[in-house]
């Protein structure tokens, strides 16, 4: 375990969350009235959720993976990652994740070309 304190790692995941979701929404082309709509949450929470403003309860997860047509597995996918640099690599894989193929290979041709530090 990280000695992170728990505020720090509590907005981490907030963060990440918020990205996740951000990334999901927009996969699906959706607007944040639009995910609000079908989820049952408000449009103002969806948006503080993006941006890791508040933290969701189990009930909102599981409206938010059902107005993304997933599962809250789906929508929680890689957040419990406690490696310091997890929340990079969750960011990364949205990024890439929506890129085409040719883009998304250079991507990681970029990543690991990058210098190990020690």
């Amino acid at each position: 375990m990280s000695n992170t304190s728990r505020p720090t790692r509590d907005r981490q995941l907030a963060r990440a969350f918020g990205a996740r979701l951000q990334g999901l929404r927009s996969e699906r082309e959706l607007s944040q009235l639009a995910l609000a709509n079908r989820s049952g949450v408000a449009t103002t929470f969806v948006s503080a959720l993006e941006q890791g403003r508040r933290q969701p309860s189990l009930m909102t997860i599981k409206k938010l993976a059902a107005g993304l047509g997933i599962t809250m597995g789906d929508l929680l996918e890689g957040l419990d990652d406690d490696t310091p640099n997890g929340w990079a690599v969750s960011q990364i894989a949205l990024v890439v994740r929506t890129m085409p193929k040719d883009q998304a290979e250079a991507a990681v041709r970029l990543v690991k070309a990058l210098p190990e530090r020690r």
